[in-house]
């Protein structure tokens, strides 16, 4: 027996009998728990799922792509102003903590709520950033297609992109079953919302729609 059945057996309760025929039928150890037994077997198997291009050069690459394409987009597709690059890379970092924040305690409740793990905390950090990142560049690219700045057409398809690249890239980094990565991805837009709603309420009018709308 490994030290991972071991983690699964011992925290668990004894194996459930029941009767069937007038015998008794004994049921296999943490079929009661199955969430805590998954859980368990989670944590044992991270060493063993560990994938560099998985946990650190795809991640590193959508960070990359996501940090120039949201430079680019706050310093020449800006529709009502213009910044300068300093400027750009300060805003530029105020919504990764924003939605960063967001993300980590998304994450943190799913693991709660799902009992299940994500993985060695350096790698879940970049994955998230690198989400946050590319999800938000992709997102206000697909926004600024609608021309009209008080239209909300781009915006919803911007929306519907985030919702569709948040459930693919948690579920391709993080190795998430449909269920897992639907609760988490419900969860992180919740509080993304919530604290980018929060953030706005000090902001000028253009500035609040810029972080909804892209414009």
């Amino acid at each position: 027996m490994t030290d991972a059945d071991e983690i699964c057996t011992d925290d668990l309760p004894a194996p459930a009998t029941t009767r069937s025929g007038g015998r008794s039928v004994q049921m296999p150890a943490g079929y009661a728990f199955p969430r805590m037994r998954r859980a368990a077997h989670d944590m044992a198997a991270d060493d063993d799922d560990a994938s560099p291009f998985r946990d650190f050069y795809l991640p590193m690459i959508l960070l990359a792509l996501g940090a120039v394409g949201r430079l680019m987009q706050m310093i020449h597709f800006t529709s009502t102003h213009s910044l300068s690059v300093g400027h750009a890379i300060g805003l530029l970092f105020c919504e990764l903590v924003i939605c960063g924040a967001a993300m980590i305690a998304g994450v943190l409740a799913a693991a709660q709520i799902l009992g299940t793990s994500f993985g060695k905390p350096k790698h879940v950090a970049i994955k998230l950033a690198a989400m946050a990142l590319f999800v938000a560049a992709a997102g206000y690219l697909i926004a600024s297609i609608d021309t009209d700045r008080y239209s909300v057409r781009g915006a919803l398809l911007a929306w519907h992109l985030v919702l569709i690249l948040y459930f693919v890239l948690f579920r391709v980094l993080f190795s998430l079953e449909l269920s897992e990565a639907l609760v988490t991805v419900v969860i992180v837009l919740l509080l993304q919302l919530m604290l980018l709603f929060a953030a706005s309420r000090g902001m000028s009018t253009d500035a609040a729609r810029a972080i909804f709308f892209g414009s």
